[in-house]
């Protein structure tokens, strides 16, 4: 090759090293940019109620408590689904068989993880009393008997977020003290973390692992300092930080850990790419705060659930500033009596969680959990 030949194709290179450079840092997401794809309006793509869930104790009014979290098994083909309302009813529910597998009650619990092990069911709890609690199944009981000795306070600050680790033997938890511990299970009474992730300046919100990577060495959390981190277990730092101008409350990870999304006070809800570091997407719904948000099994679609009552699906093959929402879902809506206008203190999507098999769970202030899928699952 002649050097001009040679500084040509250099050249050539160079350009469309530039071009995709500038692609990716704006905010406009194609995704793979087949238009083959099917399209979410497509009515085979319309949710349908699956099965709803009845739980906990009623009020004289008739209505059941405030849905406060929900957490699927995390085995692969995991039927069992956890719950708990703002009673402090917590309970793991078999999905496929339509019972109650295990309950207890804890007073101010908010997060909950359900041990991969369905030998020896065991759940962890953790909440307001800054406190994780762990709980067994005692025999043919109905009810888990909690174990005293398994009760321990090692965060300065309620516990956000909780997940199993290392086939159970561990388990990693975030709290109000803006930190992330990890414990093994047989210590955790007595010893300090194995690991301490700090870098948030504001309460830890929540915990999200990618679906489909295996080994757990990769996790998201965000903050009300509003920032989405990336951390790597194999480092005590965060590997990326994603800034917003919203304090957030929740956030999700593509499967393959590639995307991020986050909401939280603003009527906004944030999609980052984690391959250029940069923002490449947010949708919007005026005057609606992002409660809980959740990607699909295959990334496709972004599920996002707001105060009144609505899960929003956004398609992210879209556009990136996209502001017409593919499907809204009046998941939880509940309407003031004598009129048309939403509750909002009774409609709220405090919950979503997609569980192994795909099914999109949600929980919300109307004291319902209901799993969702498409019409064509009834045939």
């Amino acid at each position: 090759m002649t050097t001009d030949a040679h500084k040509d194709a250099k050249d050539k290179l160079q350009a469309a090293i530039d071009k995709n450079q500038e692609s990716s840092s704006k905010k406009k997401f194609m995704g793979t940019g087949d238009d083959s794809l099917p399209k979410l309006k497509d009515p085979a793509m319309e949710p349908f109620v699956l099965q709803e869930i009845k739980h906990g104790k009623k009020h004289e009014s008739g209505r059941r408590e405030k849905i406060q979290t929900i957490a699927w098994g995390p085995n692969e083909e995991d039927d069992r689904l956890g719950v708990i309302d703002q009673l402090g009813t917590v309970f793991v529910w078999d999905t496929v068989k339509s019972v109650r597998l295990m309950g207890c009650d804890s007073k101010f619990a908010q997060a909950i993880a359900i041990s991969p092990s369905e030998e020896k069911p065991t759940i962890l709890v953790g909440g307001m009393k800054n406190a994780t609690e762990l709980y067994y199944k005692d025999g043919a009981s109905a009810q888990l008997k909690p174990d005293k000795k398994k009760v321990w306070i090692q965060h300065d600050g309620y516990i956000s977020s909780l997940h199993f680790l290392a086939g159970g033997a561990e388990y990693i938890s975030s709290g109000g003290d803006a930190e992330i511990r990890v414990f093994d299970i047989s210590k955790a009474a007595t010893d300090p973390a194995k690991q301490v992730f700090r870098g948030h300046s504001k309460d830890c919100q929540s915990i999200k692992f990618p679906r489909d990577l295996k080994e757990k060495n990769i996790f998201i959390t965000c903050s009300s300092d509003k920032t989405v981190k990336m951390w790597d277990m194999r480092m005590n730092v965060a590997a990326q930080t994603f800034t917003t101008d919203s304090e957030l409350n929740a956030c999700s990870i593509f499967p393959d850990g590639n995307l991020i999304a986050c909401g939280g006070e603003k009527d906004k809800t944030y999609v980052f790419d984690v391959r250029s570091n940069a923002q490449v997407g947010k949708y919007a719904r005026n005057n609606m705060k992002t409660a809980s948000c959740e990607f699909s099994k295959s990334g496709r679609s972004l599920f996002v659930g707001h105060d009144d009552g609505a899960i929003i699906v956004w398609d992210i093959f879209g556009s990136g500033d996209n502001k017409q929402y593919a499907v809204k879902v009046p998941a939880h809506t509940t309407k003031i009596p004598g009129g048309d206008k939403v509750d909002d203190t009774k409609s709220r999507v405090q919950a979503l969680a997609v569980g192994p098999k795909g099914y999109l769970a949600s929980g919300g202030f109307n004291g319902e959990v209901k799993i969702w899928g498409l019409k064509s699952a009834r045939d």
